[in-house]
């Protein structure tokens, strides 16, 4: 993969960070992103020893239009094309809360990282995209997005629906990209350890990362695109 770029966001910690270690690992270039400068920075500097990839650590605050575009610029820059779009970076509640009780504050917050960021990042890394010959998008969706199974028992509303969102758009880009190779997955990593997910949940981070760079090393030809995968295997919507 060594000509191989990817693109991660929220990828300071957690699942982000282990997706950016794995990659870097197996030669992939990496453009690793999280909201502050300074971190950014500290960021590229720590990764910048593990494998044979290149690491570009940059600020980018995925609801800020302006900054995604700017982003693109520099990858056209940098590497001329990306192959692999990964859209990790999400936020939850502060406290549990209902339909009735739900903070607009909050509301706005969770539904402009978890979705209108993913569209955002989409919309202007497209164009950079089909210059790859195997592209791929991957979003870090989960079952509370699903009508399956995730709407049972309430609680986290704006979670929920934007996590419901994102399967959605999914589901549009994998129809709309499919004439160009671009492979388009929703992957659900479990409950992880993680400053989003606790100390008591059962997976590592470096476990849900192993599942995410499993699909990013798929061909663009490929059954995966337009799923949702946990554990390497298509679940229900």
């Amino acid at each position: 993969m060594s000509s191989t770029v990817a693109l991660i966001t929220g990828a300071r910690r957690g699942i982000g960070r282990k997706i950016t270690e794995q990659l870097l690992a197996a030669g992939t270039n990496v453009v690793a992103t999280c909201t502050d400068a300074a971190q950014a920075e500290q960021l590229q500097r720590e990764l910048s020893e593990l494998g044979d990839g290149e690491v570009l650590g940059a600020q980018l605050d995925v609801c800020d239009h302006n900054q995604v575009v700017q982003l693109a610029g520099r990858i056209e820059e940098r590497f001329g094309k990306l192959d692999i779009l990964i859209n990790n970076a999400g936020v939850m509640d502060k406290s549990p809360s209902t339909v009735a009780t739900q903070s607009l504050a909050d509301w706005n917050r969770i539904i402009d990282t978890n979705l209108r960021g993913p569209f955002l990042l989409c919309q202007a890394m497209i164009p950079l995209l089909k210059k790859s010959p195997n592209g791929r998008i991957i979003n870090l969706a989960g079952m509370l997005g699903t009508f399956a199974s995730g709407m049972e028992g309430g609680g986290f509303p704006a979670y929920r629906i934007s996590k419901a969102g994102l399967n959605a758009l999914t589901l549009i880009l994998a129809e709309e990209l499919k004439a160009d190779g671009i492979l388009v997955t929703a992957v659900d990593p479990g409950w992880v350890r993680t400053d989003l997910g606790g100390p008591d949940a059962p997976r590592s981070p470096d476990d849900a990362a192993a599942d995410v760079v499993s699909v990013a090393r798929l061909n663009g030809d490929n059954p995966q695109s337009g799923v949702l995968l946990r554990g390497g295997q298509p679940v229900r919507w």
